[in-house]
């Protein structure tokens, strides 16, 4: 018997070991494609569902800045848009890892996604990008708002 994996199982498994040790109960909803996922999680008896997409290193590095670019696909926000009017405790997860094996999980709600992205008919494609400092929280921005008026990422899934 052969066992096999890729890339997005790997990473859809860490996803879940993280949720497991911040007392979440995850539950594989629906794979989609685009190396993402919903997942439906449990949270205090809370159904939460969550979309998943990763990076396995920083898009840029610079000697005291890491960044990470997310491209969302205009058939990825519509699913979004779908499951977040399904139900509104909808999160999009970011698995934000790097060559030296350090990872980050950062949680947006749907109005921090919206408030990335924007709503643009002419481009349909998007972008949501993180930057890491040394010693200062992960900020946040993407085609609609600025790298200098990135914001904190709350990570409000795990503040639940």
């Amino acid at each position: 018997m052969k066992l096999t994996s890729n890339k997005k199982k790997m990473y859809l498994s860490v996803i879940h070991s993280i949720l497991l040790e911040q007392s979440m109960m995850p539950i594989t909803f629906e794979l989609l494609q685009n190396d993402a996922s919903i997942t439906q999680v449990m949270v205090k008896e809370t159904t939460h569902f969550v979309y998943a997409k990763y990076a396995s290193k920083p898009s840029s590095r610079r000697v005291h800045q890491k960044r990470w670019s997310f491209k969302f696909h205009y058939d990825e926000i519509l699913k979004i848009e779908k499951y977040y009017q399904l139900n509104s405790n909808f999160h999009i997860f970011f698995h934000l890892s790097d060559e030296d094996y350090q990872s980050e999980i950062c949680a947006l709600t749907y109005d921090e996604f919206k408030r990335c992205i924007g709503d643009d008919t002419i481009n349909k494609d998007r972008r949501i990008a993180f930057i890491s400092k040394p010693r200062h929280r992960t900020r946040v921005y993407g085609t609609k708002i600025a790298d200098t008026d990135a914001f904190i990422v709350t990570n409000s899934l795990f503040n639940a």
